[in-house]
């Protein structure tokens, strides 16, 4: 009988609570089903990282995954044979390291999506990765089985944070009560920051909220719930809501949670939320908004009235749950098991992505990119290890210009709409001394969005004229801005 695939997990601090109880699911689910053991990467980037003497695959926890790209060149420079099970927890937010990976991956390395749209995110930004992507759902344990009963109301759990749309749950929630009697609504999350335990300023403004609109009794913050005050809140509650708007949302841990249980889940038409909850969901739209999505607070009350109206259904038993620790342990040694056996893939479908029409991306060459997130890991390795070192470089600064140039086509893609992404040429004259920044952003079919982007990171790094090149030769019409004072461009 074969031996079961070895994993090892590569740990850093998870500070989030989220991926704190995700870590131990997945070691729960994966433990009978694998061989797991634990691993850190070393803090001096010079070191030879141990763990690719051992096991079949590594496989990074979310504080390590943007070190993957070096580690995957580590790999390849010190010749070990040891494969990559990356579980993409956030694909929208990972841009950087999706351009980086193509490269550097070999046949029997795993990229696991959570979710069918998050799979598709990520073959939208990079389809290049497209055969090494397979969908498992995240493991989500079902109810203890203790006899345990919560105070009935309608349940948040989660992060608290503004796209989490948790105003405009409490603006809903407030109009509910005006129409009829209810349940309260208990906001179960962390209200301190990971970093320096002070209270989040989000939750004091969720508590002025509150009381402005005379509901101090009937909207509660108990902090973050776990184990067995967890599941009382689960068995009580009425129904579970997550509005979320987040770009890092790619499976919904609480909307499962929920959905093993039988409770019926108040959810945005985001993300994964509508193919993973489906009839069992109750779903608010995204509309939107003064260029950014938004959630209606007369249709979150007509969302939780709904709620009331529908009541618990049946928990989904084990055969029938997908998300049950057996059957994603089960999943993933199938999915392993096979990639051992992978010698060669299937050919990516040459396509362009939408990394392929953002400056710099499209400008720089792969080998200039790698060296940026060289550098980039080594002041992050040292930050690790309570070293100091600079908070930025280029990598920091083109990650700032991803993430502002593909913030309107990607909500456009959790929220489930058409997106176009298109690009245009530019005519800048370029004689080779420039920065990396303008050369990248004047060549290739780059976005108005991620050149604008471009522009502001110039001036971040004190490229004033530069920026000033690059902002002006964009197509007449195609911006409109006000003038900047004489002080600012030279």
């Amino acid at each position: 009988m074969p031996s079961r695939p070895e994993v090892v997990r590569l740990v850093g601090t998870n500070r989030a609570l989220t991926a704190q109880v995700f870590e131990e699911n997945f070691r729960f689910a994966l433990g009978g089903s694998l061989s797991l053991r634990t691993a850190s990467v070393p803090m001096d980037p010079k070191e030879n990282p141990a763990f690719f003497d051992a096991g079949d695959f590594f496989a990074p926890n979310y504080e390590i995954q943007p070190l993957v790209p070096w580690l995957l060149a580590r790999r390849e420079a010190l010749g070990k044979a040891q494969r990559l099970l990356f579980v993409a927890h956030a694909p929208g937010g990972m841009a950087w390291v999706w351009r980086l990976l193509a490269p550097l991956l070999r046949p029997g390395d795993r990229i696991v999506a959570p979710s069918p749209h998050a799979a598709s995110v990520i073959a939208w930004l990079e389809p290049s990765l497209e055969p090494f992507v397979r969908v498992i759902g995240h493991p989500i344990p079902g109810p203890t089985g203790d006899d345990l009963s919560g105070e009935p109301a309608f349940l948040y759990l989660g992060r608290i944070r503004p796209e989490k749309c948790l105003h405009q749950l409490i603006d809903g929630y407030a109009l509910f009560r005006s129409r009829r009697p209810g349940p309260p609504l208990i906001i179960a999350g962390p209200l301190h920051d990971d970093d320096d335990g002070r209270p989040l300023s989000y939750v004091m403004a969720l508590r002025r909220r509150a009381a402005r609109l005379g509901l101090e009794s009937s909207v509660l913050f108990p902090g973050p719930l776990r184990g067995r005050m967890k599941e009382a809140a689960l068995a009580g509650a009425l129904g579970l809501c997550n509005l979320s708007l987040s770009l890092e949302e790619s499976f919904g841990k609480a909307p499962a949670e929920g959905l093993v249980r039988g409770l019926p889940v108040l959810a945005t038409t985001w993300s994964a939320f509508p193919e993973m909850l489906r009839s069992r969901g109750v779903f608010v739209p995204c509309r939107k908004g003064a260029g950014s999505r938004t959630v209606d607070a007369g249709e979150i009350a007509s969302g939780l009235e709904a709620l009331l109206d529908r009541g618990r259904l049946d928990p989904l038993r084990d055969g029938a749950n997908p998300y049950a620790p057996a059957a994603v342990g089960g999943a993933y040694e199938k999915l392993l098991t096979e990639a051992l056996e992978e010698s060669s893939l299937r050919a990516p479908s040459g396509r362009l992505g939408a990394l392929d029409r953002v400056a710099p991306l499209c400008g720089l060459s792969w080998e200039e990119l790698f060296g940026f997130h060289r550098d980039e890991c080594s002041r992050r390795l040292k930050r690790m290890a309570g070293k100091e070192a600079a908070a930025y470089g280029r990598a920091e600064r083109i990650q700032g210009i991803l993430a502002l140039s593909l913030q309107e086509d990607l909500t456009a893609l959790f929220a489930h709409d058409g997106v176009v992404f298109s690009g245009q040429n530019l005519s800048l004259p370029l004689d080779g001394t420039e920065s990396p920044l303008l050369r990248g952003a004047a060549r290739g079919e780059a976005s108005l969005a991620s050149r604008l982007a471009s522009v502001a990171a110039l001036a971040e790094e004190g490229e004033v004229a530069e920026g000033r090149r690059l902002l002006e030769a964009l197509p007449e019409g195609g911006v409109s801005f006000a003038p900047l004072p004489p002080s600012v461009w030279p």
